[in-house]
């Protein structure tokens, strides 16, 4: 999945989407930013599963940014994409 992770950073970049990787276990060559996820973000692209998707609710929970999920987990009951 880290393969998976590099190519959507790749082709995220190339549209003109500035990306930050907040945990970055599958992608160690992009940089990591622990900062918390602002009101002048976007969109949350979230590539894991129903786990991951439930931690990067904590990061927005106080802003109105919403989060897209791609399941990348067995369950998926919380992603819009597989």
């Amino acid at each position: 999945s880290g393969t998976v992770v590099s190519e959507a950073v790749s082709q995220l970049r190339s549209a003109g989407f500035e990306v930050t990787i907040i945990d970055n276990t599958e992608a160690p060559d992009f940089g990591v930013s622990p900062a918390c996820v602002t009101d002048d973000t976007e969109i949350v692209v979230v590539l894991g599963g129903d786990g991951t998707i439930l931690r990067a609710a904590e990061l927005v929970h106080c802003t109105q940014v919403p989060i897209l999920g791609v399941n990348m987990g067995h369950v998926g009951f919380l992603a819009e994409f597989e």
